[in-house]
């Protein structure tokens, strides 16, 4: 009978349902602190993949095997604050903040501590982040104070510019319109609202939703804003428009009387300081004007290209520097310095700078900053062009040069021949300047061509006249080198006849 029993016991009935559907990591017994850490790695795996909703399901079944577990706390604040919930992410993180300081001894996390502040500071409660923050700046070390002195950097800057005079406006038109529905209310109804509490919560929010367009909320609607700012836009573009006819008429009487420096020094003076900062709204004919403008100013230059009445007292290579307008003893200057050259080192001290250093070097800034702002290939060409006679002015042949062939390259691109060819001239005079006649002579080619472009009679005039002075040049140049190598020749010879004739001597003795 007992044997009976045993055999009833080991054969049960099975259970009624079906069976639970297990994954393959539930198969095996895991102890809960490693099915729990499996849990928290593959959430994190989801996190960073920005899969944020399968990695909360698994914080969540890393938190329901162990509700202690202030890392996988922290983990969650940060999947939840980006997620957009920052008072629940503040809830996790102050709650693994709390069970690290339970703990005895307790434990202070910098990681945990910021993620509180970042969750406070996302809440809009600033007040709160700014002091937990200045607590964690007497707490850490020197090298956990970076993250929390810029945490307090960014939060400085959000109480400046949440209570500077900007937001007055937006405040106290909040507060008349508190006090204008208080005033609505009945009298019998309890009062249930702080008006101080909500400016301060409103004031705080304006910090993450600012209100800059204070000069709109100064209007009753929208279409009335509007209808006032086109009609003071049209106001400011009349009055630019009849200001470029102003500026267009002072070029042509500059240009009537010859002042070549002066209308250099007021174009600049218009365009970079004027013309630069305004937009195709109050400006819409800038692109027209600017081309007028340049193109005066070039036209202006070719026509100093003349030749000077003295051409005939002249000789050498002061022709062709005075064809340029280049002064005649800058080139003595320029061999003197090379040729002279002392084995002693001498530095001079002076309290002076150099003047004209001073000037190039702020000319040479201007001109960049006005380089990032060009949008035109007229005005990037005459900005390159100044620069490259900056450098000429300075004595850097090479960086006048490089320039030039720059602002060539960008005349080309507006298809303008005159700044092209004003251009070539500045490489010309840089290689007058330094006797570079070959060189010289296929960039005046260029610029002839050019000259029969614009159908100019006395340009190409002033450009013939430069070739020939310059074929004369390496003409005598041609010649001294030819009288040379003929004097070391004939010396080479007698050298050698003196020395066979004291061979023959000795040989004679022997």
């Amino acid at each position: 009978m007992a044997s009976q029993m045993s055999l009833a016991d080991g054969f049960q009935a099975p259970s009624a349902g079906v069976q639970p559907h297990l994954q393959p990591w539930e198969a095996h017994a895991w102890s809960p602190e490693r099915l729990g850490s499996m849990y928290s790695d593959w959430a994190m795996h989801f996190f960073s993949q920005q899969r944020y909703a399968n990695g909360l399901r698994y914080f969540n079944n890393a938190l329901d095997l162990n509700p202690f577990n202030a890392r996988a706390l922290m983990r969650r604040s940060q999947l939840k604050r980006s997620m957009g919930l920052a008072p629940d992410a503040l809830k996790d993180c102050s709650h693994a903040e709390d069970l690290l300081m339970s703990r005895r001894p307790p434990v202070v996390n910098p990681n945990v501590s910021l993620e509180v502040c970042d969750a406070l500071y996302e809440s809009n409660r600033l007040e709160n982040s700014k002091i937990n923050l200045h607590c964690h700046l007497k707490r850490f070390s020197s090298a956990q104070r970076g993250p929390v002195v810029d945490r307090l950097n960014v939060l400085n800057e959000n109480f400046r510019d949440t209570l500077s005079d900007d937001t007055t406006m937006s405040v106290q038109r909040l507060i008349n319109r508190m006090m204008d529905s208080l005033a609505k209310e009945s009298k019998d109804m309890k009062d249930t609202c702080d008006v101080i509490s909500i400016m301060e919560k409103e004031k705080m929010l304006h910090t993450r939703n600012p209100m800059y367009a204070l000069h709109q909320q100064k209007y009753p609607n929208e279409a009335f804003y509007n209808k006032h700012r086109e009609e003071n836009l049209y106001r400011i573009q009349y009055q630019t428009r009849r200001n470029m006819f102003k500026i267009l008429r002072s070029i042509r009487l500059l240009i009537r009387v010859g002042e070549l420096n002066k209308l250099t020094t007021f174009i600049e003076e218009v365009m970079g300081d004027y013309v630069t900062i305004k937009t195709n709204r109050v400006m819409p004919w800038k692109f027209e004007f600017t081309n007028e403008v340049y193109n005066y100013l070039g036209l202006a230059r070719i026509n100093e290209y003349k030749i000077p009445s003295n051409m005939t007292v002249l000789q050498g290579r002061q022709r062709l520097l005075t064809l340029f307008r280049l002064p005649l003893n800058n080139n003595l200057d320029i061999k003197k310095s090379k040729t002279k050259r002392s084995s002693t080192l001498h530095i001079t001290r002076s309290g002076t700078t150099d003047p004209k250093a001073e000037h190039f070097k702020k000319q040479v800034v201007r001109l960049e900053n006005r380089m990032r702002f060009a949008e035109y290939h007229i005005e990037r060409a005459y900005l390159l062009h100044e620069l490259a006679q900056e450098h000429l002015n300075f004595n850097s042949f090479d960086g006048a040069c490089s320039m030039a062939r720059i602002a060539l390259e960008e005349a080309i691109k507006c298809k303008s021949v005159v700044w092209s060819f004003l251009s070539l001239m500045v490489i010309c005079k840089a290689h007058a300047i330094l006797g570079k006649i070959e060189r010289e002579k296929d960039i005046l080619a260029e610029a002839f061509e050019l000259a029969k472009k614009m159908k100019n009679l006395d340009l190409c005039l002033f450009i013939d006249i430069c070739i020939k002075v310059n074929a004369e040049e390496m003409e005598m140049k041609r010649m001294v080198t030819t009288d040379l190598t003929a004097r070391r020749q004939k010396f080479g010879s007698k050298m050698f006849q003196s020395n066979d004739q004291v061979n023959e001597d000795r040989n004679q003795i022997t």
